[in-house]
């Protein structure tokens, strides 16, 4: 089977006899509906493909409220020492590298919180002002927690990258498969590496404000075949199963 989301070809996943695609739709998308295109592949006759109209409904994002914060000219200056610019061209291959991998779908629950008390510190899409220059609008959500609480998977899959950033400070990416990844950014400890396995709910770090932060806070990220999207759209949606309290 072949799905193509507004012509770009998205990857299936399937587990026991269920095919599953995630269509991501960016915060940017401007037209009114998309055009979802499904091809089924047979070995005995023509594949037959066909095409849907899916409309789409505009989300209000907090664009209208604006955060105004003052960082370390080192995360703000187009002007760095070069050591420093050598770093940040070497997180952003490791970044890259971690986003190529390619897995099918890892998941067989639905996403949960990555902390015990999720409370909310900033939404996804708030615009940023830094050092009075106009940022990029929030690429996640921020939740409050004080240093050294525990940050756990919101769910099942694969540790791609987890190594201190420049701008992410303690940084761990989660691929999911079907190019979902997770990512966690600020942390004070890393508790994982590169290759682990991990369960929704295992710890994987601890909430910090290392990086371009200017407090303790966990700023979780979710990436869908390369969108970066709201992760409350999946934590709050039951998407495969029932949802269950957490008992912790």
């Amino acid at each position: 089977m072949r799905v193509a989301w507004d012509g770009q070809e998205l990857l299936v996943s399937k587990k026991e006899g269920v095919f599953y695609v995630f269509i991501p739709v960016s915060p940017e998308f401007s037209k009114s509906s998309g055009i979802l295109e499904i091809t089924e592949k047979n070995l005995f006759r023509k594949s037959e493909s066909k095409k849907y109209e899916i409309p789409i409904s505009k989300t209000s994002f907090a664009t209208t409220k604006v955060s105004h914060l003052t960082m370390d000219k080192q995360y703000t200056s187009a002007s760095l020492p070069e050591e420093t610019m050598a770093f940040i061209r070497e997180c952003s291959e490791a970044k890259a590298k971690a986003f190529q991998t390619k897995t099918d779908l890892q998941i067989s629950s639905d996403f949960d919180y990555p902390v015990s008390n999720p409370v909310l510190n900033s939404p996804f899409y708030k615009r940023r002002i830094y050092n009075k220059e106009k940022g990029k609008p929030h690429g996640g959500v921020d939740f409050k927690g004080g240093i050294g609480e525990p940050i756990r998977a919101i769910n099942d899959g694969t540790v791609v990258l987890a190594r201190p950033m420049h701008y992410e400070g303690n940084f761990t990416v989660i691929d999911h498969g079907s190019e979902i990844y997770s990512l966690y950014m600020h942390q004070s400890e890393l508790s994982v590496k590169s290759g682990d396995k991990v369960k929704k709910g295992d710890l994987i770090g601890k909430i910090g404000s290392t990086g371009m932060s200017t407090g303790p806070h966990l700023h979780l990220g979710l990436r869908v075949h390369g969108t970066m999207l709201d992760p409350l759209s999946v934590i709050q949606t039951d998407l495969l199963k029932e949802k269950k309290t957490p008992s912790r």
